[in-house]
């Protein structure tokens, strides 16, 4: 992760992990690093001179911005955690996977 102008590693094992998103998530994000400006670092979601793009910055010049356009209350960048969670609960999926998919160490987590 690159926070504060230094990549830094999770705070733990179970932050890197597999996250399954749908083959039209994957397709879109192909086509968006198509249309990013290229560096030799192969970045999804650069900045914009092809660098690693600083969390802050992206929240400020990117989710906040689109945000409003869209007339979506302002909310944090964490809560799309929680979105996803409840996303996964609708679509009636086993705990345990849901679970694994947010690295919660416990039901309570």
């Amino acid at each position: 992760m690159y926070y504060k102008g230094q990549l830094i590693t999770p705070k733990t094992k179970t932050s890197i992990r597999k996250i399954d998103i749908p083959e039209k998530l994957t397709k879109i994000l192909k086509e968006w690093k198509l249309a990013c400006p290229h560096s030799d670092k192969n970045l999804v979601v650069p900045s914009s001179t092809g660098s690693f793009m600083d969390a802050d910055n992206m929240i400020k010049r990117r989710f906040l911005p689109v945000l409003r356009k869209s007339g979506i209350d302002k909310i944090r960048w964490h809560d799309l955690r929680y979105t996803y969670c409840l996303i996964l609960i609708e679509q009636n999926l086993p705990i345990k996977y849901i679970q694994r998919q947010l690295a919660y160490s416990s039901q309570y987590g």
